[in-house]
C-alpha cells in the first residue's frame, strides 16, 4: 500500500515555532561560565543561536545568556572578553590560584616525581576542600567567587596529551592547570558541563574526577564531519548532574549523528584573495624581525612580483619547523597549516596567527 506524502500543514507549523519560542525563552534565561575558553568562542556559539531563533520566531528583541564567570589566563583574550557582546560578570586569570598554596604544591611534587595517579578516585574524593572557589577577579578588582552558572564550557590545556605537542600526559605542566579546573568544579557543581581536549586525551581522569557525581558521555568529533575543511579530530565529553538534570539515554554519539552533514569541502572555497591582498600579506611577514626573508631572498622593491613560494621564505625558523612536522605527517595537498601553533612548548609567542597554503590555492 502506497503511503500519502506527509504534508506540512498549519498545526505542525505552529508546533514548530511554539518549540522555537520555547528553545528562545530558555536561551535568555541561560546562564554559563567558561574556562580556558580563549575568546569565548562557546559564548560566541550560543549568542549566535540566540540570534538565528530570534530571526525564525519574528522577535527583534535578542537577549544573549548571561556569561557570569570566565577564567582565562591569556591578556590579549582577556581585552577580548571584556570587550564581547556578553561579557562576562567576574574575569578570573590564573586557575591555579583557586587551589590553596598547600594543595597546589602537593600537585606540583607529585607530578615532578611522577606520583600523581588523576586516574584514582581517590586523589578526588577530598577535593574540594582545597578551594573556597574565591580568587582575584579583573573586572571587580578584589576577590570574588566564581559563579559557576547551568552551563561550563571548558577546553582545558591540551599540550600534554596532543600528538603533536609534549605527550607527558598527568606529567606535564599543564596538569596543575586541570587539577585546579577540576577541584573547582567539584565544589561549584554546575548542572552541565561541556569539556573539550585533544582526541588523545584520557576519558578515564574525567571519570575518575566526577562519575560520583555526573554522568559522563564522551565521543571524538572532527569539523570535517560538518562540511568544514579542517581535520582536527578532538575529544568532547558531556557531563550531566545527577541530581539536577533528567537523565535520558541519549549519548553525544546519537546527538552527533543527527546533524553530521556528509560533504567534501575544501579551503579553495574560503581562500580567496586580489593580488593586492596576497603581495600584503607577504611584506607584512617577509618584514617581521624573526622572518627568514632576508637570507632566502632579495629585498623586495616597489614593483615586486609575488612568486610561488615566496610565503614559505617569510617564515621563521620556528614557523618552518612547526611545517615540516606537519608535511611529515602524510597531510593532503590541499590543507591549510597554522604555522604558529606552539605545540611543542618553545614559548614562541607571535601578535598574529600566520597560516600557510601546502600549494597555491590563493596564488
Amino acid at each position: 500500500m502506497n503511503k500519502r506524502p506527509h504534508r506540512r500543514g498549519p498545526r505542525a507549523g505552529r508546533e514548530e515555532e511554539d518549540h522555537l519560542r520555547q528553545m528562545q525563552a530558555k536561551l535568555r534565561n541561560l546562564t554559563y561560565s567558561t574556562a580556558f575558553s580563549g575568546i569565548d568562542a562557546p559564548g560566541t556559539a550560543i549568542s549566535l543561536i540566540s540570534s538565528a531563533l530570534a530571526s525564525l520566531t519574528n522577535c527583534a528583541d535578542v537577549r544573549h545568556p548571561q556569561h557570569v564567570s570566565a577564567i582565562e589566563c591569556d591578556n590579549a583574550c582577556q581585552e577580548e572578553l571584556l570587550a564581547h557582546p556578553s561579557p562576562p560578570s567576574c574575569l578570573f586569570s590564573d586557575i591555579t590560584s583557586f587551589l590553596t598554596p598547600l594543595a597546589l604544591g602537593a600537585v606540583s611534587a607529585g607530578r615532578a616525581s611522577g606520583d600523581l595517579t588523576l586516574t584514582s578516585s581517590s586523589f578526588w574524593s577530598r577535593s574540594s576542600s582545597n578551594t573556597d572557589g574565591y580568587s582575584y577577579c579583573r573586572v571587580h578588582k578584589k576577590r570574588c567567587k566564581f559563579s559557576p552558572g547551568r552551563l561550563h564550557a571548558c577546553g582545558s590545556p591540551c599540550i600534554d596529551f596532543s600528538p603533536l605537542g609534549l605527550r607527558r600526559r598527568a606529567d606535564g605542566k599543564s596538569a596543575e592547570s586541570f587539577v585546579s579546573w577540576a577541584t573547582l568544579m567539584r565544589r561549584t557543581k554546575p548542572t552541565i558541563m561541556v569539556h573539550e581536549n585533544s582526541d588523545h586525551f584520557n576519558i578515564e581522569i574525567l571519570e575518575s574526577a566526577f562519575s560520583d557525581m555526573y554522568v559522563i558521555s564522551s565521543t571524538i568529533i572532527c569539523p570535517s564531519q560538518f562540511g568544514w575543511p579542517i581535520r582536527r579530530k578532538r575529544r568532547w565529553t558531556l557531563l550531566l548532574h545527577k541530581r539536577s538534570v533528567a537523565l535520558t539515554h541519549c549519548t553525544l554519539d546519537n546527538v552527533i549523528a543527527l546533524v553530521v552533514k556528509p560533504r567534501v569541502c575544501t579551503w579553495h572555497v574560503f581562500m580567496v584573495a586580489t593580488d593586492e591582498d596576497v603581495e600584503s600579506e607577504l611584506r607584512w611577514s617577509a618584514s617581521r624581525p624573526a622572518s627568514q626573508w632576508s637570507t632566502l631572498r632579495e629585498p623586495m622593491g616597489p614593483d615586486y612580483a609575488v612568486q610561488l613560494g615566496d610565503h614559505r621564505a617569510a617564515l621563521t625558523s620556528e614557523e618552518e619547523s612547526f611545517l615540516s612536522q606537519y608535511e611529515a605527517s602524510n597531510l593532503p595537498d590541499d590543507c591549510v597549516v597554522n604555522v604558529t601553533q606552539d605545540t611543542l612548548g618553545l614559548g614562541m609567542h607571535v601578535d598574529c596567527p600566520l597560516s600557510i597554503c601546502r600549494r597555491p590555492i590563493v596564488l
